[in-house]
């Protein structure tokens, strides 16, 4: 939750996001986590929450 208030306020959002999006990262990026990238469709470096239970 405090990230997500971060992120909200941040003015690089956006690109941050789509950086994390774009290079697989692990972790909070531009108010997404690895599990919400996943279900959009993205990938990550490393299976975890839903994927690593469903692995």
């Amino acid at each position: 939750a405090r990230a997500n208030m971060l992120c909200t306020a941040c003015p690089v959002r956006i690109p941050c996001r789509q950086f994390a999006r774009e290079n697989h990262e692990y972790g909070y990026w531009g108010g997404e986590n690895e599990e919400d990238r996943h279900l959009l469709g993205y990938t990550v470096a490393a299976p975890i929450g839903i994927r690593a239970r469903n692995a």
